[in-house]
C-alpha cells in the first residue's frame, strides 16, 4: 500500500470518528427504541392552571425517530382576539413522559413553552403542563397551562 493510500484511508477513518463522536447522543436517540410512540396527528386542548380558563385547540403533527420527536402546531380555536399562531416542537420520549419544548414560528410575536406529558399505554392520549412564555411587554408574560391530547384517526 502506498503512503498516499495510507493517508486517504487514516483521514476517511478520522472523518468517521469526528462525526460519531460530535453526533453521538443524536446516534444513539435515533438507535434507542421508545416504549411508546407518539407518531401522528393529535388533538390538544389547553387550560391555564390558575383560573381554569379556556387557552384554545390545536393540531399538532408529531414525527418520532428513536426517542426524538419533531412536530409542528397550529391552532384552529383560540380565545376571542387572540390570532391563530403555528409552533414548532421538538422534545424526547423518556419512558411513559415526552419532555418537549415549543417555539412560535412567526417572527413578530415572541412565544415559547416547555412542559411534560404522560403519554397513556394505549398510546391514543397525553395529559401534562406546560410553563409558556409570551414575553415581557405582553399581559401575563408567563403563565403555566395543562394540556390534554387526543390522537386523531
Amino acid at each position: 500500500m502506498s503512503e498516499a493510500l495510507a493517508a486517504i484511508i487514516a483521514a476517511l477513518i478520522t472523518a468517521i470518528g469526528t462525526l460519531i463522536a460530535t453526533n453521538f447522543e443524536r446516534i444513539t436517540q435515533v438507535l434507542r427504541k421508545s416504549s411508546r410512540n407518539v407518531t401522528g396527528d393529535w388533538l390538544v386542548v389547553s387550560d391555564r392552571v390558575a383560573d381554569d380558563s379556556w387557552v384554545g385547540e390545536f393540531n399538532l403533527k408529531l414525527k418520532q425517530s428513536g426517542v426524538s420527536v419533531m412536530g409542528e402546531m397550529t391552532a384552529i380555536k383560540v380565545e376571542e382576539g387572540k390570532k391563530l399562531y403555528n409552533y414548532k416542537w421538538s422534545g424526547k420520549v423518556i419512558g411513559e413522559y415526552l419532555v418537549y419544548e415549543c417555539i412560535g414560528t412567526d417572527p413578530s410575536t415572541f412565544m415559547i413553552s416547555s412542559g411534560l406529558l404522560y403519554i397513556y399505554p394505549t398510546g391514543e392520549e397525553m395529559t401534562g403542563y406546560f410553563v409558556a412564555n409570551r414575553g415581557a411587554k405582553r399581559p401575563e408574560p408567563t403563565w403555566v397551562g395543562s394540556t390534554k391530547l387526543k390522537k386523531k384517526g
